[in-house]
């Protein structure tokens, strides 16, 4: 199996290929919202599929009428964005939520999967420098050492690009082969690992490290300038609520247009958003670096993010109890982008041969890594107290270890016996000592990692 890696890059274009990037950006939203409509008008109407390739085919006649429009821009871009479509069907077969309509504003990528080789015409590897060229579109340069060459020099044709339009940026991802994919031995894991991700901790490894938690500064300052902001609008009488279609209110401004403030309050969370989105993600790939650079063998919890951060508002028949509190414990728990950092966690383990696991989080937190007994009333707040053996320990260092022996045991492993990290007792792990050796290595390797987290 064919590895692939994929480079995501700070672009350039001159101030009239960004106009030009934006017009063609949301024609492609209309290609988008026709191809859905196509669809479900033709299932709707006569019962009948519309699948890709009939949608594809269409293309032509498409391009023939408008010869200055989407007859001058390559097709693969055009396949991509129906492509997109077709995904999301898919995605809504297998997962629910039916695929939806881009509003304005709303369709920020281009995508291009088959003969994107062709569009990564230039490319210094000393410098870094490349450029983009695609038929109807600005060229687009990056700057980016990262590009993988062959004997001669030359780049590695991507297998695919993404262009992205973020708020006064530009980005470009680039795919490409990285190789076979490593074997992972059947031989038993020597250094295995378990992680509880939390709340109150955004991760805590078996062996004792922690990564605290994530804390969105900047961004919430201007959200809560923006709300005083819709606030003093509707008290003013410049704007008012209006119900939407599907629930919920919107905020509709009587002169069609916002304050000069809030657009410009808008602009800065934007910035502000995507600066602490874009340093979330740099530190994850670290933390994850440095995990999988340590450990053979990483043991996760599989959980629902989206099934855990429910509204508990109910209905107007019955209304939920303690929506504020789910409210804010909803947000606590997308803040820390556990499934970002799962992800991520599971390519690098991937790609580095390392075994990666799954585990069934139920009672990972209830159950003493000692005894195996399972009973709410040992957890106690941070702390792990069981009633029934007296074992005492960090409550997240006791989920890690049950994680990491749910691993071992899902993937025919356990640990030996008579490992100098047990005790004796089934699962019990003693800890290294504050100030020893083992505790000063175990924690070097990990503390540039666990620093960066302290500043988002």
């Amino acid at each position: 199996m064919i590895l692939q890696t994929t480079i995501k890059s700070r672009a350039y274009a001159s101030k009239a290929g960004f106009a030009r990037l934006d017009e063609r950006l949301e024609e492609h939203r209309r290609l988008y919202n026709a191809a859905l409509e196509h669809r479900r008008t033709a299932y709707k109407r006569a019962g009948v599929s519309v699948g890709l390739y009939a949608q594809t085919g269409e293309l032509k006649e498409v391009r023939s009428d408008d010869p200055d429009g989407w007859g001058a821009e390559a097709r693969r871009v055009q396949v991509g964005t129906l492509e997109r479509v077709d995904r999301a069907y898919k995605a809504f077969f297998k997962r629910g939520g039916f695929p939806r309509f881009k509003g304005k504003g709303r369709f920020r990528t281009l995508e291009m999967h088959s003969g994107a080789e062709r569009y990564l015409r230039s490319y210094n590897d000393e410098t870094g420098k490349g450029a983009i060229r695609i038929k109807g579109l600005p060229t687009i340069r990056f700057r980016d050492k990262r590009v993988p060459v062959d004997a001669d020099g030359k780049p590695v044709h991507p297998k695919r690009i993404l262009i992205t339009r973020t708020a006064n940026l530009l980005h470009v991802c680039m795919s490409f082969d990285a190789g076979d994919k490593p074997k992972v031995g059947d031989k038993p894991p020597k250094r295995p690992v378990g992680i509880d991700v939390g709340v109150n901790k955004r991760a805590a490894l078996s062996t004792g490290e922690r990564v605290p938690t994530r804390r969105k500064k900047t961004s919430r300052r201007w959200q809560r300038k923006m709300a005083r902001q819709r606030r003093q609008a509707v008290k003013d009488g410049r704007a008012n609520w209006q119900p939407k279609r599907g629930g919920g209110v919107r905020l509709v401004w009587n002169a069609g247009e916002p304050s000069g403030g809030y657009l410009k309050a808008r602009t800065r969370h934007a910035a502000a958003l995507l600066r602490e989105r874009t340093a979330n993600r740099q530190n994850l790939h670290r933390l994850a670096a440095a995990i999988v650079q340590r450990y053979d063998f990483i043991a996760v919890e599989d959980l629902q993010t989206q099934n855990m951060t429910r509204s508990a508002r109910g209905t107007i028949e019955s209304p939920g109890k303690g929506v504020a509190q789910k409210r804010g414990l909803n947000r606590s728990i997308l803040e820390q982008t556990w499934g970002e950092f799962t992800t991520i966690l599971a390519g690098k383990a991937e790609r580095a041969g390392a075994r990666f696991v799954k585990v069934d989080p139920k009672f990972t937190s209830q159950t003493c890594s000692t005894c195996g007994a399972a009973d709410k009333r040992s957890r106690r707040g941070e702390t792990f107290d069981c009633v029934h053996c007296g074992y005492l320990a960090d409550a997240d260092m006791n989920a890690a270890v049950n994680i990491r022996e749910r691993g071992l045991e899902l993937a025919g492993f356990s640990l030996d016996r008579k490992s100098p990290e047990r005790d004796g007792r089934r699962g019990a792990i003693q800890n290294p000592e504050p100030g020893s050796d083992r505790a000063e290595s175990a924690t070097a390797l990990l503390q540039p990692a666990l620093f960066a987290f302290g500043s988002t």
